[in-house]
């Protein structure tokens, strides 16, 4: 088996497991605190908690900023205290995907791993699991004290850290 046909199987299997993520999210309506749903309709992922019991000060926002090629996140490392989320908003000409590192895999924060995108477990993982457009989010409460790398799928070379504290 050639080079460019084990990419295409690679990348057959890993569309099926993002299109039935996709499916699953939008077919199951029991969402719980903590989980993070897709709105299709503008590609944003939104999380479902009760913001005011977290406070105003608990959510910290990431852009994904640039053009022409060129993309990077700002700020590129955050501190956060446990139980707090970050919000990765998609401010540039292109789609982006955030994801825990390690590329491909995705499997630096704990229980994440691209593998696991689309099973009925994902509301765990710090993977948007899909690429979001341009003006999307990506929201995840970070739970486990560490330090965790983070990727954009789409682009690898965008790289950051979120320090849980």
């Amino acid at each position: 088996m050639s080079g460019s046909q084990k990419y295409l199987i690679w990348f057959v299997v890993v569309a099926v497991i993002v299109l039935g993520g996709v499916y699953l999210m939008q077919s199951d309506s029991d969402t719980t605190e903590g989980e993070a749903t897709v709105n299709d309709e503008i590609g944003e992922t939104q999380p479902v908690f009760d913001e005011e019991a977290l406070g105003e000060d608990s959510a910290t926002n990431v852009y994904y900023e640039g053009e022409d090629g060129v993309y990077s996140y700002s700020p590129s490392e955050v501190v956060v205290k446990a139980g707090e989320s970050v919000s990765f908003v998609n401010n540039s000409d292109t789609d982006f995907w955030p994801a825990s590192a390690f590329h491909p895999t995705h499997t630096n924060y704990p229980e994440s791993d691209i593998a696991k995108c689309g099973v009925d477990n994902d509301v765990d993982l710090f993977d948007a699991c899909v690429p979001l457009a341009p003006g999307g989010t990506f929201t995840f409460v970070f739970n486990e004290v560490g330090t965790w790398g983070y990727h954009d799928h789409l682009n690898s070379s965008a790289t950051g850290k979120i320090v849980v504290e």
